[in-house]
């Protein structure tokens, strides 16, 4: 049985980009974080967590949980803030490392946003009903098990 949810009645469903995006900014900021440890604004222990937050987060994305793509929007524009002012007001210099990691974060979290906040309006227009939602997850996989197709 093949079953994906790219298709057509998951046109509107972004899940999929959310987590790729979210999975990169989790490994700049872990490739990152021993060079410029001392020069974040937080304790190393708590960029750590937000880390597998973040990862925790990305892995728990699926169109049938509705909470947890409007977990992840919520995420998604914390975290955006939360590097892109500190790209503003803590590293104005260009050629400092540390403003283009933030921007790059900044900017990751960005798109992430715009990609859950369209699974969000997926999820609650296009399918408000969360039973219709399944029933047409169903068809598609009876269709998968038709006798003699793959």
């Amino acid at each position: 049985m093949h079953f994906s949810i790219k298709d057509s009645s998951f046109t509107h469903y972004y899940g999929h980009i959310v987590r790729r995006l979210f999975i990169a900014a989790g490994v700049v900021m872990i490739l990152t974080l021993s060079f410029f440890h001392g020069s974040i604004p937080v304790d190393s222990y708590f960029a750590i967590l937000s880390i597998l937050t973040i990862a925790i987060v990305a892995g728990l994305m699926g169109p049938l949980q509705r909470w947890s793509i409007v977990l992840n929007a919520l995420v998604a524009i914390a975290s955006f803030v939360t590097f892109e002012e500190n790209a503003v007001y803590r590293h104005q210099g260009f050629a400092e490392p540390l403003f283009w990691i933030y921007q790059s974060l900044a900017l990751l979290f960005f798109f992430a946003f715009y990609f859950a906040v369209k699974s969000v309006r997926f999820t609650f227009f296009v399918h408000p009903d969360p039973s219709s939602l399944e029933s047409d997850i169903a068809r598609m996989k009876g269709q998968d098990e038709k006798p003699g197709g793959k």
